[in-house]
């Protein structure tokens, strides 16, 4: 049931807290003393070979797990920054208490409330009892959906339309039920209870495919893995990265644990001489300071696809950036040169097209082909970036000798 991620989150915070002060061991126990300290994150780590071909890795960017190989655990300087990619980078950041989750996922009403659209918060106390009143028919909504626990008002100066029905502003709107079991059918992370700055570029969530994780504890399960251990606040970019940037946390202010307390990020996270349960982890940071965690993303490379000896003559030269590539900068002159034979060349024109989150390169003789047995050079210079402004870091060259 959908409303009660917000209800359980609560009780099961009550748990851990009575689990932290037995004197039973488990790597199971969280630590609810103090405020939420970001243990771990975890996060795709690109490695680019020779001929800019990339191969991802899951890393433990920030933290230690024990009995994890240790090549999994180091600071990241080569972040993955694909969008829409088959291993689209995203972060799952594995705090040592539970958050409120009523800052970071909202439900789905009938009709727009507000500004976050047809989405809204769950005031804090609800219970699925309250969900459920805010689920009737409409004719009744107006004296079921009432009290400081009602969800889905309308906030709209203008009022709201729900069908045929106009809803005066500070009346509900009701809470989106189509399968009729008291609880919202849909819910989406919030929008602005998380987020990234990569440089000076502010990187946002995707409210429907980040969310909050609010079980799992310091032993991965066999389903699962590493990506079911928490609890924890999976990011996923609503965009790209941009490449060689810096990049650092962003928590709202309202997102806490059940003290009011806001997150912070102890030095290194989870140490490895942290061997057993969360709440034995002797740490320690400054509310609201994430400071401690950081990690670079990959640069701007092209991946060169075609052969480099007996090239065929007859076809285009293909290169795949790692993201997506400016157009104007790779249209811009100087930017994409060549030589035939050592010398200048000309003859060729320069396409791009986009899929899954990276850009295809295409190079074309204008004569529809290369020169036989001749050594051509293709040089991408600095002026290329990403479309975020992000330059290659250093000129990208490539020596290739056409067939016969």
């Amino acid at each position: 049931m959908t409303s009660s991620r917000f209800v359980i989150a609560g009780v099961v915070a009550a748990l851990a807290f009575h689990a932290g002060c037995t004197d039973t061991e488990s790597a199971t126990n969280l630590n609810p003393a103090g405020p939420p300290m970001i243990e771990q994150v975890v996060l795709t780590e690109a490695q680019i070979d020779m001929s800019g071909n990339e191969n991802d890795n899951r890393i433990f960017a920030f933290g230690t797990l024990p009995g994890l190989d240790p090549n999994m655990e180091h600071s990241v300087s080569s972040a993955a920054v694909c969008s829409g990619c088959a291993n689209q980078q995203h972060l799952r950041i594995v705090f040592d208490e539970l958050l409120v989750g009523n800052a970071l996922e909202e439900i789905s009403c009938r009709a727009n409330v507000g500004l976050d659209g047809a989405f809204d918060k769950v005031p804090i106390g609800s219970t699925p009892d309250d969900i459920a009143k805010c689920t009737v028919a409409q004719d009744v909504l107006k004296a079921s959906c009432t009290g400081e626990h009602a969800v889905c008002l309308c906030q709209l100066d203008g009022g709201c339309t729900v069908g045929a029905t106009m809803v005066a502003k500070g009346d509900p709107v009701g809470v989106l039920d189509v399968n009729q079991d008291g609880a919202a059918d849909q819910h989406r992370f919030i929008p602005g209870a998380v987020s990234m700055m990569c440089g000076t570029t502010k990187v946002t969530p995707d409210p429907a495919k980040s969310y909050w994780y609010p079980s799992g504890d310091q032993q991965p399960p066999a389903m699962g893995g590493i990506e079911a251990i928490g609890p924890a606040i999976v990011f996923v970019p609503s965009a790209g990265i941009p490449t060689n940037q810096t990049c650092s946390l962003s928590f709202d202010p309202s997102v806490v644990d059940k003290s009011g307390n806001q997150i912070c990020a102890p030095m290194g996270g989870r140490t490895t001489a942290c061997a057993g349960n969360l709440d034995l982890c002797e740490q320690s940071c400054t509310s609201g300071d994430v400071s401690a965690f950081s990690f670079k993303t990959v640069p701007l490379t092209l991946a060169v696809t075609f052969d480099v000896m007996g090239a065929d003559r007859t076809s285009p030269l293909m290169l795949v950036a790692n993201t997506l590539v400016d157009m104007t900068s790779l249209q811009a002159a100087g930017t994409v040169t060549m030589t035939e034979a050592g010398a200048s060349f000309t003859a060729f024109t320069v396409s791009m097209t986009n899929a899954s989150g990276k850009s295809t390169v295409t190079v074309s003789p204008n004569a529809g082909t290369w020169a036989a047995s001749t050594m051509y050079t293709l040089t991408f210079s600095t002026a290329l970036k990403d479309t975020f402004g992000s330059p290659l870091p250093q000129p990208v060259t490539i020596s290739f000798t056409t067939g016969a």
